[in-house]
């Protein structure tokens, strides 16, 4: 019912009456794409960038606070500032699409698993300047290896390896300085005081696979994708290998592994739905004149969402210890990105492109 009532709400905003043929007096309805991809950028992308820019922002002077005066309750500070700008980060991935993707923007926010003998190796063998961590690649300085720095022991632990060490309280100020670069980089490709890449993808004449609804699209794909094969499937033995290694989660030194995939089912349903807006679901209801796909990509990711729940332990424990649970949670991510590959890309005329998997 409440999607019917939305649809009533916005129905003279999504369809046009033209003429099919200014020869004739034929009419029919058209969806305004357009009106969509704006909803979206209004509603979702735009608020998601700002959020992230100001999430690594708080990062940034949590990490410059503790680094000047490196005690355990600036370390909680900073820890707690990571892993809000974690979820922001993931928020964004949902939109890593069009100009942003071509970049490699989200390998160079968060690119993982970390690599903890090559931080070491840096913070023991070299002068810890702006400059050299500029020159590193993402896995050494990205999230996922502040989140080594900052959690791979407790507080204690943790605090004495930073006072005793100028080079690793360097190692993350330049750390989180690079995020900040990267998230006032990421705020300029998007907003319209800079490059302006919103009205490019709401207005871009674009067909088939560079269409803006296409990306729109597949980066609801990929993000499911990359949730069952990398975050879930690759770790626990699932997927191609029966090899189980934990280090392969994405967040297992701040136990944040779920959070985030939980995240990613949020953002995934606020993009389709669009709650305050028009969304995916609305052209789903167009084509269709009917809300059964919608109320199966409400199901479907409830069920994913519900899977995490029943995981009760950190992932990098939980593939080892809670087997059956995740074993369903990558069953659910698997019925999920069938959904949206087989029935709703046939429905919509999608062209499924490359995911953040394919070659591996």
């Amino acid at each position: 019912m409440k999607y019917l009532i939305k649809f009533s709400l916005i129905t003279a905003v999504l369809i046009a009456i033209a003429c099919s043929n200014e020869d004739d007096n034929s009419n029919t309805p058209t969806f305004q794409i357009e009106a969509l991809l704006q909803s979206e950028v209004d509603m979702q992308i735009l608020p998601a960038v700002g959020a992230f820019e100001t999430a690594i922002v708080n990062l940034n002077t949590a990490v410059q606070d503790y680094a000047s005066t490196p005690n355990t309750e600036n370390l909680e500070a900073a820890r707690s500032q990571w892993r809000g700008a974690a979820l922001a980060a993931e928020n964004i991935y949902t939109f890593n699409i069009g100009v942003v993707r071509d970049l490699f923007f989200q390998i160079l926010v968060y690119d993982w698993p970390v690599t903890p003998v090559a931080i070491e190796n840096n913070i023991s063998n070299f002068q810890i300047t702006e400059d050299f961590v500029n020159s590193l690649p993402p896995k050494s300085k990205s999230m996922a290896a502040l989140e080594y720095l900052l959690f791979n022991t407790d507080v204690a632990e943790t605090n004495i390896a930073f006072q005793n060490s100028e080079a690793r309280r360097n190692y993350i100020r330049f750390s989180a300085l690079n995020l900040v670069n990267l998230a006032t980089r990421l705020q300029n490709i998007w907003s319209p005081s800079g490059d302006n890449y919103a009205n490019t993808f709401v207005n871009s004449t674009d067909n088939g696979i560079g269409a803006s609804f296409n990306l729109l699209f597949n980066g609801l794909h990929n993000i499911i994708d990359n949730g069952k094969i990398t975050k879930v499937g690759k770790p626990a033995g699932l997927e191609r290998s029966n090899a189980i290694n934990p280090e392969l989660t994405q967040a297992p030194f701040s136990d944040t592994s779920l959070d985030i995939l939980r995240l990613n089912m949020q953002s995934i349903s606020n993009a389709y739905f669009n709650p305050n807006g028009i969304g995916i679901d609305d052209y789903v209801v167009f084509l269709t004149q009917s809300e059964d796909l919608n109320e199966i990509a409400a199901n479907r990711i409830n069920a994913v969402t519900n899977a995490i729940d029943a995981i009760t332990i950190p992932l990098d424990e939980a593939i080892v210890n809670q087997r059956t649970a995740v074993s369903n949670l990558h069953e659910q991510l698997e019925a999920l990105r069938i959904f949206f590959a087989v029935d709703l890309r046939s429905r919509l005329s999608i062209i499924i492109t490359s995911t953040d998997n394919d070659g591996d």
